[in-house]
């Protein structure tokens, strides 16, 4: 019995999901190398570009990750033995845990940021600025529908 694979959709679907599939990947693999030369787990560097984002609390970590709050909370911790986010009280809400970096994790980060800029950097101001515009906004419009679908837990074809 001859061993069959599942093809990915023909079109553009299945190219977008052959060239987004294989940029995951690669920059994945870059991304855990740097977390590993630094003695980060696996999500650290994620957990540190979400704090420097904005996304301050727990729970709004989660949601932007889309992990358990408990998988966060251990996170958030190893990052704070480590010397690279602060924790402190909200002030309009002494319940809330507001996390921030410290100057070790911005700096760790900018050198995370500094590895993607020295991969892509190069490569992408080769291309025209509306062209690159054009993408960065249809790519940033796939993933808001895809997010939308995942956190509403509507992943099946309507």
């Amino acid at each position: 019995m001859r061993h069959r694979k599942a093809a990915l959709p023909s079109g553009p679907i299945g190219r977008l999901l052959a060239s987004v599939g294989n940029l995951s990947y690669l920059l994945d693999s870059i991304h855990s190398r740097y977390a590993q030369e630094h003695g980060l787990g696996a999500r650290g560097v994620w957990t540190l570009s979400a704090i420097s984002e904005g996304s301050t609390t727990p729970g709004d970590i989660a949601r932007l990750m889309l992990l358990p709050p408990s998988v966060v909370s251990g996170d958030l911790n190893d990052l704070m033995d480590r010397g690279l986010i602060e924790r402190r009280k909200d002030a309009g809400d002494r319940r809330r845990l507001i996390y921030n970096l410290t100057e070790e994790g911005q700096a760790l980060l900018a050198g995370a940021h500094q590895v993607y800029v020295g991969v892509l950097g190069d490569m992408l101001e080769s291309y025209p600025r509306e062209q690159l515009d054009s993408l960065l906004r249809l790519l940033f419009d796939v993933s808001r529908h895809v997010r939308g679908r995942v956190e509403g837990d509507s992943l099946s074809r309507k």
